[in-house]
């Protein structure tokens, strides 16, 4: 499908001067890193929770998208125009930093975006375009536009060493957070990934910091694991060589669209193999997110957390399934070699959570997860490092 550009029209700029003030402070905010004493005394191990779902455009995005956006902004000014795809959280975040600067924005979003979605970009002022049956679509027609269209600035959601650079920042404000909190070394950060911006970014960051570094876990869902399939075939295929490309997923079959791209970055991938602690991939079921999307909502304000009840959707709600599920927590432990060897010392885990926030969530969403899965007793498939784990395990 084809997605319609005769509605769009953007001014050419070209790089005039012009009397704009460049934004110099950053879009994004520090934001807090909270210890759950609930989440710990559950797991047995420390429980940090990274909110970035405090973030002002509702996602970390913000941090490397608003990045980007400020350096465009910086270089063209008020004739600025923002082009991006997203199905959500990037398209908030780049339309959030051009409605802080007063400057043009154009999202394109798949068809199957929510219309909730659609009315929250439209209220910061971006133009929206709808169409195509995947981002991977949206997203060559804004190319499309932008290669037609002088001084149009394209932002890739999770491409790019820019935006990258704005995400590792994240780990900065973790290791000055521990660090004034007395709580010791960091062992580890669990976080979603989608296309991989986000863990490319916590790699970066985490490269910048202790010799020792931490173990990441990265969490996908299946049907839109292309990360983690990517990661885990290569180790299988026990292959010297960097891969040249990715798996490329032949349809997104699973409700976590914020992840949903068919293929992820390679320049991901290639990091992950060269990291030099442990990449240690979970993927869960739908249904294990929908729990804890639910579980964070019903008692984040007993986390805690200042007191405030917060929502997170789906897809960030997969990276908190080890705590609110700690099957899956032990599970993964026992599969990273740092973290299996601290335990069987007996130490207990420093574990950094990034609670990416999101978008796509609201009462209604929370109520049939609420009815789905509920606090799920029962345990679902998962699959670590590659390995199918079956619920019986």
């Amino acid at each position: 499908m084809t997605v319609p550009l005769d509605a769009t029209v953007l001014p050419p700029t070209g790089e005039v001067p012009t009397t704009a003030k460049p934004a110099v402070e950053p879009l994004h905010a520090v934001t807090p890193l909270i210890y759950s004493q609930r989440l710990s005394t559950a797991t047995g191990h420390h429980i940090w929770l990274k909110l970035d779902c405090d973030q002002p455009s509702g996602s970390f995005k913000i941090r490397g998208v608003g990045k980007i956006c400020q350096s465009a902004i910086a270089r063209y000014g008020s004739a600025t125009h923002i082009v991006t795809s997203s199905g959500g959280n990037a398209g908030l975040a780049a339309a959030h930093a051009a409605s802080s600067a007063g400057v043009a924005s154009t999202i394109y979003v798949p068809a199957s975006t929510e219309a909730e979605v659609v009315a929250k970009l439209r209220s910061l002022g971006a133009h929206v375009v709808v169409g195509g049956d995947s981002w991977d679509q949206a997203d060559a027609a804004a190319r499309k536009l932008v290669d037609e269209t002088q001084g149009a600035v394209y932002v890739h959601p999770f491409v790019g060493e820019e935006l990258v650079a704005g995400h590792s920042g994240l780990v900065d404000e973790v290791y000055d957070q521990l660090h004034a909190q007395g709580a010791g070394e960091l062992d580890a950060i669990v976080c979603s990934v989608g296309g991989g911006g986000l863990l490319r970014g916590i790699m970066q960051g985490a490269t910048r910091h202790a010799c020792a570094k931490p173990a990441l876990v990265a969490v996908q869902n299946f049907g839109v694991n292309s990360f983690n399939r990517s990661l885990d075939e290569h180790r299988a295929a026990g292959e010297t060589a960097l891969p040249e490309d990715v798996v490329t997923l032949p349809a997104i079959e699973s409700k976590c669209t914020s992840m949903g791209t068919k293929r992820c970055s390679l320049e991901t991938v290639h990091d992950a193999i060269r990291y030099e602690g442990d990449v240690t991939t979970l993927t869960v079921t739908d249904d294990l997110s929908a729990s804890a999307c639910w579980q964070f909502s019903a008692t984040s304000a007993e986390l805690e957390v200042d007191g405030r009840t917060r929502l997170v959707e789906l897809s960030c709600a997969s990276a908190l399934t080890p705590v609110f599920h700690t099957w899956i927590l032990d599970a993964l432990i026992a599969r990273t070699p740092n973290l299996a060897r601290k335990h069987a010392a007996g130490s207990k885990l420093n574990l950094v959570f990034e609670v990416c926030g999101g978008s796509k969530v609201n009462a209604d969403l929370l109520a049939s997860y609420k009815s789905s899965a509920g606090t799920m007793d029962h345990r679902d498939r998962i699959r670590i490092n590659g390995q199918d784990i079956p619920p019986s395990s």
